[in-house]
């Protein structure tokens, strides 16, 4: 079983009802490699270039490009949890600019649940 790395930009399948077809989009991965172990899933969050819409709490990517996105792009808080296998490959990794970003973003989201300690930091 392949695991990705919390930060890595993977490509998976994301269905549309209007067509009933899928289309390859970029995620990120929140979840570490032994969550995906134990679980044959992964967490993620969407990523888009959102050109028509900004929600509040989106987290601009500067370094889009060398994180292998193919447009300037966003992490979008719609998280997510999908089967390993359902992973189509990794695309690239975040940059540590853009991770610190997304960890203030993660703690802002998500500060209904943070306590010392129960949110690891992503390993760069």
């Amino acid at each position: 079983m392949t695991t990705f790395e919390a930060g890595d930009l993977v490509e998976v399948p994301f269905p549309f009802i209007e067509s009933g077809q899928a289309k390859l989009r970029p995620a990120l991965v929140l979840s570490t490699p032994d969550f995906q172990r134990q679980s044959g899933a992964c967490i993620l969050a969407m990523v888009t270039s959102a050109e028509r819409s900004r929600w509040g709490n989106d987290c601009l990517l500067e370094s889009w490009a060398e994180a292998g996105l193919q447009k300037p792009s966003l992490v979008r808080w719609k998280v997510f949890t999908l089967d390993d296998s359902l992973i189509v490959r990794r695309r690239g990794r975040l940059k540590d600019n853009d991770l610190s970003s997304i960890r203030e973003a993660l703690a802002r989201v998500f500060s209904g649940w943070s306590l010392p300690g129960l949110v690891p930091t992503v390993s760069e």
